[in-house]
């Protein structure tokens, strides 16, 4: 029988790494954090008007009109923030949603899937549900916000 010093000490780094809703629940408490859930409704507000604005109308919403909602401060404030508490707390977005009839909800707050919901926007990458940055990293691929800070 080997005694290998090292197991611990890989087990708490392992453990270190794991979801901690605590600092989750941390984060969303504080100032900064609250904003997460106003930021996300004034971004889907946001999209929710181009569809209303368009109605009765035939053909898609014009490329200039979904890029201000998209490059909105509302809209790129509100992922900036969804992606900080998730950073924090080394949690996925749908292991930070909360456990209602929503599946995923927090997951459903990003920007481009608030695009995606609404308008049917949804790009061609397949991207899953609980990855949260993936739509709104191919809509920044294909149609780039000037002020978007994570296509550095």
């Amino acid at each position: 029988m080997t005694n290998n010093s090292s197991e611990p000490v890989a087990r708490r780094l392992v453990e270190g790494l794991k979801c901690n809703l605590d600092l989750y629940n941390e984060y969303i408490e504080s100032d900064e954090g609250q904003d997460i859930f106003i930021m996300a409704a004034l971004c889907e507000s946001r999209i929710v008007y181009l569809k209303n604005v368009r109605a009765g109308w035939y053909g898609p919403i014009p490329q200039a009109d979904l890029s201000l909602a998209m490059c909105s401060e509302e809209c790129l404030r509100s992922d900036e923030l969804h992606k900080k508490a998730m950073s924090l707390s080394r949690c996925t977005c749908a292991q930070v949603s909360a456990d209602t009839f929503v599946r995923h909800d927090f997951c459903l707050e990003n920007s481009a899937r608030l695009l995606c919901t609404h308008l049917s926007e949804c790009g061609h990458w397949g991207c899953q549900l609980e990855d949260f940055n993936c739509l709104r990293y191919e809509w920044d691929h294909l149609y780039p916000s000037l002020t978007a800070s994570w296509l550095a």
